[in-house]
Formats: structure tokens, sequence, C-alpha cells
């Protein structure tokens, strides 16, 4: 159950800061630095071959998320309907 949530939560997370990232129309050197990561990073994670830390989820939240309860509430339905289907 924790490795399924763990996977909900980054996926979740991924298409959050991809989609504020767009909304913002950040380039990826702009986003990367927000974040705290590497601009190669970044491309790793925007193609899904790195997750999100916690410390890259932190410097989304502060950093770049425009709504961070609505936030904060979506992850937490994201993660309730994940633990329903178990």
């Amino acid at each position: 159950m924790k490795h399924q949530n763990h996977d909900t939560m980054s996926e979740f997370i991924r298409k959050e800061i991809l989609e504020s990232v767009s909304n913002l129309k950040l380039t990826n050197e702009e986003a990367s630095e927000k974040l705290g990561i590497t601009s190669r990073n970044y491309s790793y994670f925007k193609a899904g071959k790195y997750g999100c830390s916690m410390e890259t989820m932190s410097s989304y939240i502060v950093n770049i998320c425009p709504d961070k309860h609505e936030f904060l509430n979506r992850l937490e339905i994201a993660v309730k309907e994940a633990e329903s289907k178990l």
C-alpha cells in the first residue's frame, strides 16, 4: 500500500508541477531554478524518468504553486482514490 501511495503521489505531483510550469509559461531553466534542481534533472523529471523528492515538492509549493490549499486538497483526493482501489 505504501508503494502504491508513493507512486500515486509522485505522478500526481509531477503532473501538477508540469501543468503549473506550462500555465506560467516558465522556461525549463526558470522551472529548474525555482524547483532547486539542475536543468538536466528537470528534463528527466519532465520525461518521467525521475520522481519528485520532498525538497522538489517543497520548492514547488513555495515558488510555483498557484494555490497551495487547493493543491493539497487535490493530493488528498488522489491518495484516497488510490487507497480505495487496493
